[in-house]
């Protein structure tokens, strides 16, 4: 038995990478493991030594793809940076793959490398604010004197909408309660008020419905492990 186990390596990593396939064979699962390996090495998310066709499920390469899980199945994708754009970024408490950053559908790159926002086809300015910052309130100031006619100032919060505002004094209370609640940095954003707000919402709609599903699901696995612990017991 012992021998088995040794000639499947990651076995049980496997099985919890990918639990909808059900009754998969261990070289089925690997399979899929060495295309998500393959995947993710033409996008240049792992080094490019990384041989796809070998790949075992290593606690080092598992771990670089659970990382990178929602670059491989299209709800992030991954913009190639410098390597002073990539520590700025990181910095920022962005995730840097190999010099690219993983972003929202919501985000994207300038032509000089600038996060910036997509709305509808529209790229809106992004500015991270640090909540932490001495001068937030000057900073605050600054960003709605940037405000173009028609322009609200929105921020986004681990990847969540939050409200739009229209008054710097509203914006700096409620950044200050967040803060008191240990946020470290939001993203603030200009919003055309008519146009991109719906388009927000949908957003936000689309990912708390996900989220819940997630919930969920992470639930349903709790119980699980709770009745085969009970039963053992």
């Amino acid at each position: 038995m012992a021998r088995r186990r040794g000639n499947r390596p990651g076995y049980r990593s496997l099985r919890r990478r990918y639990a909808d396939v059900v009754g998969a064979t261990y070289e089925r699962l690997l399979r899929l493991f060495r295309s998500d390996v393959a995947k993710a090495r033409k996008r240049g998310l792992l080094p490019p030594e990384t041989n796809a066709r070998r790949a075992v499920p290593t606690s080092a390469l598992s771990r670089v793809l659970n990382r990178i899980a929602d670059v491989l199945t299209g709800r992030k994708h991954a913009r190639a940076v410098s390597d002073k754009q990539a520590k700025k970024l990181r910095k920022s408490g962005y995730q840097v793959e190999q010099n690219k950053v993983i972003l929202s559908p919501e985000y994207n790159l300038d032509k000089k490398g600038n996060l910036v926002l997509r709305t509808g086809g529209r790229i809106r300015r992004v500015k991270s604010l640090d909540l932490r910052a001495h001068d937030l309130e000057e900073q605050v100031t600054k960003i709605f004197s940037q405000l173009k006619p028609g322009e609200l100032v929105g921020f986004q919060l681990y990847g969540h909408t939050g409200n739009l505002y229209g008054d710097a004094d509203l914006f700096l209370y409620s950044m200050l309660g967040y803060r008191d609640k240990q946020v470290k940095r939001v993203d603030v954003v200009y919003i055309p008020e008519s146009q991109d707000y719906e388009y927000f919402r949908e957003a936000e709609q689309r990912r708390q419905a996900g989220f819940k599903s997630a919930r969920a699901q992470k639930r349903r696995l709790s119980k699980g492990v709770r009745m085969r612990a009970r039963n053992k017991g």
